[in-house]
C-alpha cells in the first residue's frame, strides 16, 4: 500500500447464506435485501503515530472487533473473516472486545477459527461487555488454547525489530 492511500474492500458472501447462517429466521434475515450481515468489510488504513520509533514504521496490524459469535452465524463465517484478516499478512492482530454472546459459543472461537489467525508478534485480545455473558475463565481458557494473548486489565511489551512498542512513560 503506498503511503497516505485508505482502502475498503467488501467481501461479499451473501450468495453462501445456507451455509454461514443458522437455520430458520437468521438465515431469513440474511436475505433481506440491504441487509449486511454477510459483508466483510477489510478496510487498509495508513495512520500517522506521533512519536513512532523508526523499527515500527509499516507496522501492520488487523483489527478485528463485534463478532458477536452467537451461533446465528456459522463456524464457517468466521473462518471467512480470519482469512480475510490473515490476506492483509498483518503484524500483529488486536481483537477489541465482544467475542461470543455466552457460554455455548465457545466453539466458534476455538482453534479452527480464531487460532487459524496468523501474526508475526502475536494476536491478542480484550473481553467486552457482551463477553460478560459467558463464563469468563471458560473463555479465557478457550482462547489461550486457540493461542491467543489476553491482554485485559494489564498491558505487554512487544519488541519489534528490536524497539519496544509498548513504551514506559517515566
Amino acid at each position: 500500500m503506498s503511503r497516505g492511500t485508505n482502502h475498503t474492500q467488501r467481501i461479499q458472501l451473501r450468495h453462501k447464506s445456507a451455509t454461514l447462517t443458522a437455520r430458520g429466521l437468521p438465515r431469513f434475515l440474511s436475505r433481506l435485501p440491504g441487509n449486511q450481515v454477510l459483508s466483510i468489510h477489510v478496510q487498509e488504513k495508513q495512520i500517522t503515530v506521533p512519536r513512532l520509533a523508526p523499527a515500527h514504521d509499516g507496522l501492520r496490524v488487523a483489527h478485528l472487533t463485534d463478532l458477536h459469535m452467537s451461533g446465528r452465524l456459522t463456524q464457517s463465517f468466521f473462518e471467512h473473516v480470519v482469512e480475510a484478516a490473515n490476506e492483509t499478512q498483518p503484524d500483529l492482530v488486536a481483537i477489541t472486545g465482544d467475542i461470543v454472546e455466552g457460554d455455548r459459543f465457545f466453539i466458534l472461537a476455538s482453534p479452527p477459527t480464531l487460532g487459524q489467525l496468523k501474526a508475526r508478534y502475536g494476536v491478542y485480545y480484550i473481553l467486552g461487555n457482551h463477553d460478560r455473558r459467558a463464563t469468563e475463565s471458560q473463555i479465557k481458557a478457550v482462547l489461550k488454547e486457540s493461542g491467543l494473548i489476553h491482554v485485559g486489565d494489564n498491558w505487554r511489551e512487544v519488541v519489534i525489530n528490536g524497539s519496544p512498542l509498548i513504551n514506559r512513560w517515566q
